[in-house]
């Protein structure tokens, strides 16, 4: 319960989305509100980057479990250029995809080896100098190691619905919700790898040139579209095969659906974390 007490994740989204720092509630209306609230570009050294006459930046993806992250880095590095994601790179996902296709049984059991997913010791080794996008699902502080570079760090954290996540991380997990008993006891074994996101990448002590900015995971494609406006598309586009990470859920079966009280409790609960 300690634990859980700890989470930043549904706090944040609860704050976020709707917000000026909600990237897609005031899309392609004028002012951007996204962009007001952005920090304010600093002087940048050429000891590490040329400026080249424009504030540099690099967009980060927090991929939080059970929000479409697979599929929304799957999607950006089949069509993009300088995507880089523990889910695909953009100079040789076509070709991953086109294995897949014809043998996604077997592509499954050696993803590793067929590049649709990247070992991060590979990712590590690749570097990240000439990356425009980065995807990644290690703990938060990873992304520590860019907080020295001379430039600006926005960050992009999917917000789901807190009981249809927390379902959906319950499925992954092969944990059966019965909505009785102690419902934090439920609720923890089905909070999967949390510590993805903590409130220290806005902007802390330990991360200046950071901002997080949110948006719905439900809204994925609007999402890519979104991005299309801020990154380079390749010369050849294609259309994404989804790749399932999760297996299919029956809602019908899925008890915090019909049981109200224990739904209430539940929101509530994950409101406060």
């Amino acid at each position: 319960e300690n634990y859980l007490k700890e989470l930043d994740y549904y706090k944040f989204c609860n704050k976020c989305i709707n917000s000026p720092d909600d990237l897609l509630a005031y899309w392609n209306q004028e002012p951007l509100y996204s962009r007001s609230s952005s920090p304010v570009p600093q002087e940048h050294e050429t000891a590490t980057f040329n400026q080249l006459g424009q504030d540099l930046l690099l967009y980060g993806h927090i991929h939080m479990a059970n929000t479409g992250g697979s599929s929304l880095n799957g999607e950006l590095a089949l069509n993009y250029e300088r995507i880089c994601g523990l889910k695909g790179y953009s100079y040789d996902y076509f070709q991953a995809q086109e294995r897949y296709k014809h043998n996604p049984a077997w592509i499954e059991i050696h993803g590793y080896e067929r590049r649709l997913v990247v070992a991060p010791e590979t990712m590590d080794e690749i570097g990240y100098e000439d990356c425009d996008f980065v995807s990644q699902e290690d703990h938060w502080y990873w992304w520590r190691q860019f907080a020295s570079w001379k430039l600006r760090v926005e960050l992009h954290l999917p917000c789901r619905d807190p009981i249809d996540h927390l379902l959906s991380s319950c499925n992954y997990a092969n944990v059966i919700f019965n909505c009785e008993g102690d419902l934090v006891n439920e609720i923890s074994q089905c909070l999967l790898y949390m510590d993805r996101f903590s409130n220290s990448l806005n902007g802390s002590r330990e991360f200046p040139n950071f901002n997080v900015k949110c948006f719905r995971s439900e809204l994925t494609s609007k999402y890519i579209e979104y991005m299309g406006t801020k990154l380079q598309k390749k010369r050849l586009q294609s259309t994404y095969a989804f790749r399932p990470t999760n297996k299919a859920r029956n809602k019908d079966h899925e008890c915090l659906w019909q049981n109200e009280s224990a739904k209430l409790q539940v929101e509530n609960y994950l409101k406060e974390l």
